[in-house]
């Protein structure tokens, strides 16, 4: 969940880095820990935003990206988000016809 503007969003984003992780990006790369992960599931390249290309996650928080990254709203933009925020997980995602169905189970 992402607060913006005064009302609360519910964002669908997928988990990148827990606590203790480091994530960096590079070169339309993501890496962690100092290892490249290979996001095949990924639409277009992953460019850091703002002022920094490496994140250190703390306790109790999560770094997160969406699956099409040149329009994402995700960590890039706001930050690392609070463990405490995640309100459910994607158990099924389903694609036909380049149509995405996504269901969500609550925590």
């Amino acid at each position: 969940m992402h607060e913006s503007g005064g009302k609360t969003e519910q964002w669908i984003k997928r988990v990148i880095g827990v606590s203790g992780d480091t994530v960096r990006i590079s070169d339309g790369k993501v890496y962690l820990n100092g290892k490249k992960l290979d996001e095949s599931y990924a639409l277009g390249n992953t460019f850091p935003r703002g002022v920094t290309d490496e994140w250190t996650v703390g306790d109790g928080e999560m770094f997160v990206l969406g699956d099409n990254r040149a329009v994402s709203q995700d960590s890039r933009d706001i930050g690392v988000v609070k463990m405490q925020s995640m309100v459910g997980r994607v158990i099924l995602v389903a694609k036909k016809d380049a149509k995405k169905l996504v269901s969500a189970k609550k925590l």
